[in-house]
C-alpha cells in the first residue's frame, strides 16, 4: 500500500460537523483536539488514500443520518406517538385545517344571510308603521268651486288658511256666534245645528268652552218651558286688538204667548288659528278658522230719558 506524507496544519482544520454520537461532551473533546494539534505541530503524518466508492458511501450514510435527524425533529409528537410518518402527520393536519376553513366559510355565509333577513324585516316593519301612521292622519283640503244659476263654473281653487282676516269678516263671525248661542228655536233640528255652530267656534280648553257648557246647562233650549227667543244684532264694534262688542236685542216669546224684549251686549275675544280640519263637518261649520277664546254677555240698562 502506498503512503504519502502531508504536513498537518491545525489552523486549516476541517469544519465539517461531527456525528451526533461524537458530539457528547463537546468541550472536553475540543480541548483534547487542541492539545493533540499542538503536540503534532511540525510532524509528518502518514495518510492512507481512500477510494472514491468508499467516500461516496460515507457521504450517503452521513446524508441519511442528517435527514433522519431532521425528520425526528420536525415530526409531530402525535404522529411519532401513533407510529405514523412525519409526512402523514403533515397531510392530516392540512386536511383538518381545510375542513375547518370550509366550516367557517359556510357559517359566515349563513350568518350574513340571517343578518340581511333581519335587516329586511326591520325595514319592512318600519315602512308598515309609517304607512299606517300616514293613513290614520286624515287631512281635508278645502277646495272652492263657484258656479252660477245654470251650473257654469265661474271659478275654482284651493282654499288656503289665512293668518289675517279683514275686520268686517271677523265681525260677521262674532255676530253669527252670538246669534247661535242666544237663540231658542221650537224646531229641534234648527236648535241642534245652532249649538253645533257655536261649539265649532271654540277650542277645547279655552274659557269660552267652559262658559258655553255652563250656559246650556242653566238654559236648556230643548226644555218645553223655554219658549222661543229671536236674536237681532244691531251693531258690531271692534274695541281694541281682537276684542269685539256686539249689541243685540232678544225677543222672548213664552209658551203662554207673552212677549218681551231686552237689549243685550256681548264682549268677545277672538283669535285666528289656521289648521287643517280633521273632518268635513268641521270644515263646513268653521271654514275661516275664527275661534272665540272668551266672551261675556250682559243686559243693557235703559236710561231715565228712555224710561220716561
Amino acid at each position: 500500500m502506498m503512503t504519502r506524507k502531508v504536513k498537518f496544519h491545525p489552523e486549516k482544520e476541517s469544519t465539517a460537523p461531527l456525528p451526533p454520537e461524537e458530539r457528547k461532551d463537546g468541550f472536553s473533546r475540543l480541548r483534547a483536539v487542541c492539545h493533540g494539534a499542538h503536540a503534532l505541530k511540525g510532524q509528518t503524518l502518514n495518510v492512507k488514500p481512500v477510494s472514491k466508492e468508499k467516500v461516496q458511501s460515507r457521504s450517503s450514510e452521513a446524508s441519511d443520518k442528517a435527514q433522519s435527524a431532521v425528520f425526528k425533529v420536525s415530526a409531530p409528537q402525535g404522529a411519532a406517538r401513533r407510529g405514523e410518518s412525519p409526512s402523514h402527520g403533515r397531510k392530516g393536519r392540512a386536511h383538518g385545517l381545510t375542513h375547518v376553513n370550509l366550516a367557517l366559510n359556510v357559517l359566515r355565509g349563513r350568518a350574513m344571510t340571517v343578518a340581511f333577513a333581519f335587516m329586511g324585516s326591520a325595514f319592512g316593519f318600519v315602512s308598515l308603521a309609517a304607512y299606517i301612521h300616514q293613513v290614520e292622519r286624515t287631512t281635508v283640503i278645502p277646495y272652492l268651486v263657484t258656479v252660477d244659476a245654470h251650473g257654469v263654473i265661474l271659478g275654482h281653487g284651493e282654499v288656503k288658511a289665512m293668518t289675517e282676516l279683514p275686520s268686517y269678516v271677523v265681525a260677521a263671525e262674532m255676530a253669527t256666534f252670538v246669534r247661535n248661542v242666544r237663540q231658542v228655536s221650537p224646531d229641534p233640528h234648527v236648535q241642534k245645528q245652532a249649538i253645533l255652530n257655536a261649539y265649532s267656534h271654540v277650542l277645547a280648553g279655552d274659557p269660552a268652552e267652559r262658559q258655553l257648557d255652563r250656559y246650556f246647562r242653566e238654559h236648556n233650549p230643548f226644555d218645553g218651558e223655554a219658549g222661543t227667543t229671536a236674536v237681532e244684532v244691531s251693531n258690531v264694534i271692534l274695541q281694541q286688538g281682537s276684542t269685539y262688542q256686539v249689541d243685540f236685542t232678544e225677543s222672548v216669546i213664552s209658551r203662554r204667548g207673552t212677549e218681551h224684549s231686552r237689549r243685550m251686549r256681548a264682549m268677545l275675544t277672538c283669535r285666528i288659528a289656521p289648521s287643517a280640519p280633521d273632518s268635513a263637518e268641521k270644515l263646513l261649520l268653521n271654514p275661516l278658522s275664527v275661534y272665540v277664546s272668551d266672551f261675556s254677555v250682559s243686559e243693557i240698562v235703559s236710561s231715565k230719558e228712555e224710561l220716561s
